[in-house]
């Protein structure tokens, strides 16, 4: 790394290392995956490209130097700024790190925007089951669940003042849903309903 990219900082390089108790002097092959993974994120983050790409940065970490490395990614963000892309399965975790986000299927851009933006996207609506029917008639449902007590649907579109108060005539709830839960439900069009086959008889 120090040969290959001028503005490395080995020194900060190895403080990451040595924070997380990863031996310098064992082979990079003889490292668990959660060490090896320590060791790219040391490295790439050491780096100080103007374009930093992290890709699955976490992969094989516990919670604690999970949440760890997080904190260290936002530091040196502010410290050196510049273009950091990271790429994860666990964007719950990081919601609170991106600005933007590009929510990807099968390879395809399914939406790019603003984290504040993606959380503007969809609601949950909430109530009894012929409540919420008459509710979602004329809006697009993205994943619905019926229960005894009450039901519940997402619903694709802005929480207008018009959508509030045709909730409150039906006696309907109306909560939002965060960017992450509306990037799941836009991959996700059926609920989950795919997974009931595994317990049919």
């Amino acid at each position: 790394y120090r040969e290959l990219y001028p503005d490395f900082d080995e020194e900060f390089a190895r403080g990451i290392l040595d924070l997380f108790g990863i031996p310098v002097g064992r082979r990079y092959g003889e490292l668990s995956q959660g060490m090896r993974s320590l060791f790219n994120f040391a490295c790439g983050l050491a780096v100080r490209a103007e374009v930093t790409l992290l890709d699955e940065p976490v992969s094989g970490m516990d919670v604690t130097v999970r949440r760890k490395v997080y904190e260290i990614i936002l530091r040196d963000y502010i410290e050196h700024p510049r273009l950091i892309l990271l790429s994860s399965h666990m964007a719950s975790e990081m919601e609170k790190m991106f600005s933007h986000i590009l929510l990807l299927e099968k390879g395809q851009a399914v939406f790019f925007g603003e984290m504040e933006e993606a959380g503007e996207q969809a609601y949950e609506a909430e109530g009894k089951q012929a409540d919420l029917d008459a509710f979602c008639r004329s809006r697009d449902v993205m994943s619905r669940t019926d229960g005894e007590l009450s039901s519940r649907a997402v619903i694709e579109g802005p929480l207008t003042g018009e959508v509030k108060d045709a909730a409150a005539r039906m006696g309907i709830r109306l909560s939002r849903v965060n960017a992450i839960e509306y990037c799941f439900q836009k991959i996700n069009p059926d609920g989950g309903k795919e997974l009931e086959h595994l317990w049919e008889k």
